[in-house]
């Protein structure tokens, strides 16, 4: 009888709270503090839904208000009352997109296109999806930025996967430094949907981009019988001489010609050959020396053992992995031991 009591009068305490919490939320709506104590409340009721509610209006506010960490948090929180909860899965994901964390955002894409795909069959969603992840793209982001782009809207429709993808496609090779992964995603497209002209139209325009002009004549060839089987190839044609005529004013790519001028050439001196190994040795540690000896020059003394910022190493890294392609390049396979030497270098 005494615990009845005590749980009615807990009751009432917990009702009370509850209204008070909410008329504090309705002043102030942005009290992210009130929402989480009400949310709890909540939760310990079992009120599910009632909790998730608040939790879902917090982390919004936190994210608009950039502190991207405490909303992925609480969404994190969400994901321990409904484990299959769509909403926080994709803000987690577009949130450490969106904050720099892209390797974080991939698993929760990956969860997310497996619960749409069994939610909604329609479509090749969940294939596409699987195709593009195991594009070889440099930028991780590009790879979100990829998967984003094929995601069902808040509205719960569908986007067209290649129109969506060409677009994307764009987006990435407007930076010059990009174009790698454009004309990887461009090709996939080509692959994937061999019959859609706009794609071979993107792939022109980026190898044209790229200077990668024997790989666009073959596409240009396979684009005309796309424009001629669709009936298109009288309004197409201008696309397609504008690309031949800039393709065949390029010079041949590395025409030992070009710089001889009427000279005449002799052929035997045009061979290539290798250094002989004591002299490939001693460049290679000549080499590592003063690429070291920059780097001191360069580099301020360190602090208390420290080993410099993140950005220096990585810098050191990048022009050191530079130097062994140039080395390894005049290297046979089965020299073991200058290999050896390299690799303790």
């Amino acid at each position: 009888m005494i615990k009845k009591f005590q749980g009615i009068i807990q009751g009432r305490k917990a009702e009370k709270a509850k209204k008070e919490l909410l008329s504090l939320i309705e002043k102030n709506p942005k009290d992210t503090r009130t929402r989480l104590k009400l949310g709890d409340l909540y939760a310990k009721e079992g009120k599910i839904p009632e909790a998730v509610e608040q939790f879902v209006a917090s982390a919004e506010i936190f994210a608009k208000a950039e502190f991207h960490l405490k909303s992925i948090a609480l969404y994190k929180q969400i994901l321990v009352f409904q484990p299959q909860s769509i909403t926080a899965l994709r803000r987690i994901a577009q949130i450490s997109y969106q904050y720099g964390l892209y390797a974080d955002a991939y698993p929760y894409y990956e969860k997310l296109a497996k619960l749409l795909h069994e939610k909604d069959e329609k479509g090749n969603f969940l294939e596409i999806f699987k195709e593009v992840s195991h594009l070889r793209l440099k930028e991780t982001k590009h790879k979100i930025r990829i998967f984003e782009s094929i995601f069902p809207t808040k509205e719960g429709t569908l986007p067209y996967a290649h129109e969506a993808l060409c677009k994307c496609a764009v987006e990435i090779g407007k930076t010059e430094s990009h174009i790698d992964d454009a004309l990887t995603l461009a090709r996939w497209l080509c692959s994937y949907y061999p019959e859609e002209a706009e794609g071979f139209e993107l792939l022109v325009t980026l190898l044209h981009q790229a200077g990668h002009y024997n790989d666009l004549q073959q596409v240009l060839e396979r684009l005309e019988a796309l424009y001629k089987s669709s009936n298109q190839l009288e309004a197409k044609k201008d696309f397609l001489a504008k690309y031949r005529v800039q393709q065949e004013d390029v010079p041949l790519e590395n025409d030992p010609m070009d710089s001889l001028g009427d000279q005449p050439v002799d052929t035997t001196k045009m061979t290539a050959t290798a250094p002989p190994e004591d002299q490939l040795k001693v460049k290679m540690e000549a080499n590592i020396y003063d690429l070291l000896k920059q780097k001191s020059m360069n580099q301020p003394e360190q602090v208390d053992g420290q080993e410099g910022s993140p950005l220096e190493r990585l810098e050191f890294s990048d022009l050191f992995d530079s130097f062994k392609e140039g080395i390894e390049g005049q290297i046979s396979k089965d020299d073991y031991e200058t290999h050896y030497n390299l690799g303790i270098a």
